[in-house]
């Protein structure tokens, strides 16, 4: 099994991260939005979220609080 097969295992709970990502963009702190328009803007890996994702599927978890801790470590 290559990586990439990992990522599109996990493709559409890596986008519902995003989402969960960009549904925080408003603060009363300005720095707030900007630092999370540049972690989506970025595209970055997203190794921190996929391994969260893949950890709690493994623990036998699939339920939504999984996006926000995985928006939260990456």
């Amino acid at each position: 099994m290559q990586i990439q097969d990992v990522f599109s295992r996990y493709r559409d709970d890596l986008i519902q991260v995003e989402q969960t990502m960009e549904g925080n963009l408003c603060s009363e702190i300005n720095i707030i939005p900007e630092i999370i328009q540049h972690l989506i803007g970025g595209g970055g890996k997203r190794f921190r979220p996929l391994i969260l994702l893949a950890s709690s599927e493994l623990c036998g978890y699939g339920g939504d609080k999984r996006f926000p801790m995985a928006a939260v470590i990456e």
